[in-house]
């Protein structure tokens, strides 16, 4: 890798850490923490429903692939 894709994975990821710092709050209560105090936008939770089973899709069919290679 060379020093200007060091310097933007350095920077995407100090962005990212900075953004998460800055938009934090303390959540009051366990409820408000896992359904984000009811704040999010549909659209919103449909992509992370969207890439939470493009991801696990994914990890199922690395493993079925596995297995099928082994027998």
């Amino acid at each position: 890798m060379t020093l200007v894709g060091w310097i933007l994975a350095l920077g995407i990821n100090a962005a990212m850490v900075a953004a998460g710092w800055l938009r934090s709050r303390r959540p009051s209560s366990v409820a408000d923490w896992q359904l984000a105090s009811r704040s999010l936008a549909w659209p919103a939770i449909g992509l992370s429903l969207l890439a939470t089973a493009v991801d696990s899709g994914d990890f199922v069919a690395v493993v079925g692939g596995a297995s099928l290679l082994s027998r």
